[in-house]
C-alpha cells in the first residue's frame, strides 16, 4: 500500500515538473507583444529607447524632411504618387495623384514646393521641373549630367556636356532652366555638382578608374580652387558651412572605402567605411549620422567619437535624414525600399 502511495506521489511530482517546463517553453516561444511600432523584430543589441516606425506602404524615391520639420515627403515607386507623413506615422496625406511610372529619382527644392524628376521612358532619359505652387512642368536641357538646387531654392546649378560640339560647362539658372548663365567653361565630362552654401558650389569628375580632384567654385565664377587632390571613387556630402564637407575615397583598386572630414583645409580620416550619400549632418553640424549598410553610427565631428545608434539584421539603412530637433532619424531600407523613422532618446540637461 505504501509503495502504491509513493508511486502516486512521484507521478504527481513529475507531472507538475513537466507542466512547468512546458509553460516556460511557451513563454520563450511566444513573448508578449511590444507596444513599439516597428517594421521588423528588433535585435537585442538595439538601444531600448529607439522606436522604429514604418512610414510607407511601398518602396519610395528620395524622401526629404518637410518644410515644417515635423515629418517627411516622398514619392512612391512604381506609381509616382507623392505623400507627406509625420515622423510618428500619423497624418499621411497624398499630395500628388499624378502617375509617374518611369520616375526613378527626385531632387527636392529646399522650399519643398518644387522638384526635379529624373525619368527613363520610351523617349529616353529626361529631367523635368515641376512646381507645386503653379502646377506647371517643363523639361530641362537634355545634356544636363548633374544638378542641384541653391540653398534658398530660387536657382539651380547644373553641369552640361555636348558631345557633338565637345564643349560643356557649369551653369546657374532658374529652377525651370530659364535664364541660364555659364560660370565655368570646361570640356570635362561627368561633372558632379553640389550647392549647400550661398556663395560656393563644389564639383568633381565622377570616375571609377582614376584619381580626381574636388574643386570649389564661387557662384560668380571668379573663384575656382582645388581643395582636395587625387581622390579615387569620390562622393561628397556638404555641410551648410563654407569649406566643410565629408567625402569618401578608396584605394586605386576601388577597395577600402573610408569617410573623411574636410574642414577649412584640414582633412581628417573618420575611420568609418560608408558612402556620404548614406550620411546626414545634424542641424548644429556637431554630429554626422552614417550607415555602413548594416548599422547606424553617430560620429562627433569635433572629437571623432562614435556611438552605435541602431542595428537590425533585417534592416539595411540608406539615404539617412535627421529631423531639426535631432529626435528622429529617417532612412530607406535598401532591402525592401520602404522608408522608416527611428525615434531617438533625447537627454536634456
Amino acid at each position: 500500500m505504501n509503495l502504491r502511495k509513493n508511486l502516486l506521489v512521484l507521478i504527481f511530482i513529475l507531472a507538475v515538473a513537466i507542466i512547468s517546463i512546458l509553460l516556460i517553453e511557451l513563454e520563450v516561444i511566444s513573448p508578449k507583444k511590444s507596444s513599439q511600432v516597428i517594421g521588423f523584430e528588433q535585435e537585442k543589441n538595439t538601444e531600448p529607447e529607439a522606436v522604429l516606425t514604418t512610414l510607407s506602404q511601398n518602396g519610395v524615391i528620395n524622401p526629404t524632411i518637410s518644410r515644417d520639420g515635423k515629418g517627411i515627403k516622398f514619392y512612391e515607386k512604381n506609381t509616382g504618387y507623392a505623400f507627406s507623413i509625420d515622423f510618428d506615422g500619423n497624418n499621411e496625406t497624398k499630395i500628388s495623384s499624378n502617375k509617374l511610372l518611369s520616375l526613378y529619382k527626385i531632387i527636392w527644392s529646399p522650399t519643398k514646393q518644387e522638384v526635379i524628376g529624373f525619368f527613363n521612358d520610351s523617349g529616353g532619359l529626361r529631367k523635368t521641373y515641376y512646381s507645386y505652387i503653379t502646377q506647371k512642368a517643363s523639361n530641362l536641357e537634355k545634356n544636363i549630367y548633374d544638378l542641384a538646387f541653391s540653398p534658398q531654392g530660387d536657382k539651380i546649378v547644373y553641369s552640361l556636356y555636348d558631345s557633338a560640339s565637345e564643349a560643356g560647362g557649369i551653369y546657374i539658372s532658374k529652377p525651370d532652366g530659364t535664364n541660364p548663365v555659364k560660370i565655368l567653361s570646361t570640356r570635362i565630362q561627368n561633372l558632379r555638382v553640389s550647392w549647400a552654401n550661398n556663395d560656393f558650389i563644389y564639383t568633381y569628375k565622377e570616375s571609377s578608374n582614376e584619381g580626381v580632384d574636388i574643386f570649389v567654385l564661387s557662384v560668380d565664377g571668379k573663384i575656382f580652387e582645388k581643395i582636395i587632390r587625387n581622390v579615387f571613387n569620390p562622393a561628397i556630402n556638404l555641410s551648410s558651412e563654407p569649406y566643410t564637407l565629408i567625402f569618401s575615397s578608396t584605394n586605386e583598386r576601388g577597395e577600402e572605402k573610408n569617410l573623411f572630414l574636410y574642414e577649412s583645409g584640414a582633412k581628417t580620416n573618420l575611420e568609418f567605411s560608408g558612402d556620404p550619400e548614406n550620411c546626414a549632418w545634424s542641424y548644429d553640424k556637431e554630429n554626422i549620422y552614417c550607415s555602413d549598410g548594416k548599422e547606424i553610427t553617430k560620429i562627433n565631428t569635433q572629437t571623432g567619437d562614435k556611438t552605435k545608434i541602431y542595428e537590425n539584421s533585417n534592416i539595411r539603412p540608406s539615404q539617412l535624414l535627421v529631423s531639426p530637433l535631432e529626435n528622429y532619424l529617417v532612412f530607406v531600407n535598401s532591402r525592401d525600399g520602404f522608408v522608416y523613422s527611428l525615434k531617438l532618446d533625447i537627454k536634456t540637461e
